[in-house]
């Protein structure tokens, strides 16, 4: 498994690498590639040694961990595409500041940005995330029909089963009418049944407020990380005005994974 990391020096993007390393603990034959996107008017031979200093660092801390590193002066989502393709990447990691926060640096101001662009799932680390061995895929949907044709179906599925993970689907439902209920039921049982091998478990959930009950329930079933699917932009349009995954990054201290 490839995963590209991105940092930029500051702790957000140092504490995201960090976790990302720690899953090297769990899971064998895991390469990092540790990426910095030069831009600034910053000396090239400074961010050299600001990365060899980084990997230095890391190698200490985890002498198991397989990385290199690398540096362009491509802006970060097309350096970051490039990449991906390059290396056959399966997973990006990137860290993500609390909204409205004055400290950012690239990576915490562009992580969603970076996320809705690229073709392979991004993992966001939230600044108070901590490292736990993973369990539990917690997959938040819309409590609507017709999912099957917007889910991104075998990239989950490749995602629990290279962390073997236990999926929960957990379905976001709001006000419908009763005739309406029903054929969401039926549609939503025939995604659980297309995933029967998996054993995965089905809950729904009150909508009323949706970030504060996904995050509660994930909490209450000790979730490793949250699932959202961002890329399709009708996903969630039926549910609320705004992005759920935007404020479930801002606001979560578990790993968001954005497909």
């Amino acid at each position: 498994m490839v995963i590209v990391v991105l940092v930029d020096f500051s702790p957000v993007s140092v504490q995201a690498a960090r976790y990302a390393v720690n899953l090297s603990q769990q899971f064998e034959d895991i390469r990092y590639i540790f990426y910095h996107s030069h831009y600034s008017v910053t000396e090239i031979e400074t961010v050299q040694a600001d990365m060899d200093a980084f990997a230095d660092s890391i190698k200490a801390e985890h002498p198991q961990a397989i990385f290199s590193t690398e540096i362009n002066k491509k802006g970060i989502t097309d350096g970051t595409r490039e990449l991906v393709t390059t290396f056959n990447a399966d997973l990006v990691i990137m860290g993500i500041n609390g909204k409205g926060k004055f400290n950012q640096k690239l990576i915490g101001s562009n992580t969603l940005i970076v996320a809705e662009s690229l073709d392979v799932p991004v993992l966001i680390i939230p600044e108070n995330c901590t490292w736990k061995p993973l369990e539990h895929l917690m997959l938040a949907i819309p409590y609507q029909a017709h999912l099957s044709g917007i889910l991104p179906l075998d990239a989950i599925e490749k995602v629990v089963r290279d962390f073997n993970f236990k999926l929960e689907i957990a379905s976001v439902h709001v006000d419908q009418k009763v005739a309406d209920l029903i054929v969401t039921l039926t549609d939503q049982q025939a995604l659980v049944d297309r995933w029967a091998h998996l054993q995965p478990t089905y809950t729904i959930l009150d909508g009323s407020n949706i970030v504060n009950t996904l995050l509660e329930h994930a909490h209450k079933q000790g979730a490793s990380w949250i699932c959202t699917v961002t890329k399709e932009h009708s996903f969630w349009e039926l549910l609320l005005k705004g992005s759920v995954t935007s404020d479930l990054a801002y606001r979560s201290d578990l790993p968001i994974l954005v497909f």
